[in-house]
């Protein structure tokens, strides 16, 4: 069986992708006590829950990748992630980062996607 594409998504779509692999990418806002659950500001300011399989092992901190499916439009069921190190997380642009998701979802055949 071939490998879900996490596609990425803006999270200004997130409700047009529940139930489907995606990857988004948000700050690293607060960890839940039990390690199993974590929260993201996305460039929206709003907050996703990202719930995991196993205790988060690693700190987590500043800008965060997450692979997994929605199972609503705030809620993540995490597959795999992705903790850039701060050098790169102080000098992103969540919010240009986001516009450019967004365009890229109004004119889908000008970008490659799904490689």
């Amino acid at each position: 069986m071939d490998e879900p594409i996490y596609k990425r998504v803006a999270s200004s779509s997130l409700s047009q992708h529940v139930g489907k692999p995606v990857t988004l990418l948000g700050e690293f806002d607060q960890l839940e006590p039990s390690g199993r659950m974590f929260t993201l500001k996305t460039s929206l300011n709003s907050t996703v829950t990202v719930q995991l399989q196993d205790p988060v092992q690693d700190m987590l901190e500043g800008i965060v990748e997450v692979q997994g499916i929605l199972s609503n439009s705030n809620t993540l069921q995490c597959e795999k992630i992705v903790n850039y190190p701060a050098r790169l997380s102080d000098k992103f642009d969540l919010s240009l980062y986001n516009e450019v998701l967004t365009l890229a979802e109004r004119l889908p055949s000008h970008f490659v996607t799904g490689l």
